[in-house]
């Protein structure tokens, strides 16, 4: 298995860009794959938005709602609104896909 290293990599399978940085790949079945874990990835990307300063876009709040396996509803709740709220969050996320 051939490996190699790439500067920056923009990783967009989130639902949002998260910039990647000395991303170790390797070649596997003639294609150039990421080496990494992507649950840990995910985690990493979770604790960054969790302190980030900005306000969350939609596509960021549907990447948790989803990281933590909440319905709609169910993170309303938690959260102390409607479903509906949630669905109009995440409106712009659907819109990019």
């Amino acid at each position: 298995m051939t490996k190699k290293k790439i500067e920056t990599f923009v990783y967009e399978d989130l639902g949002f860009p998260v910039v990647l940085v000395n991303v170790p790949m390797k070649k596997v079945f003639g294609e150039w794959c990421l080496d990494i874990n992507f649950a840990q990835l995910q985690r990493r990307a979770l604790l960054l938005l969790a302190k980030q300063m900005d306000p969350l876009c939609g596509r960021e709040i549907r990447f948790i709602r989803h990281y933590l396996n909440m319905s709609t509803h169910k993170f309303g709740e938690v959260l102390g609104v409607t479903h509906v709220a949630v669905l109009h969050w995440v409106s712009d996320a659907k819109q990019m896909n």
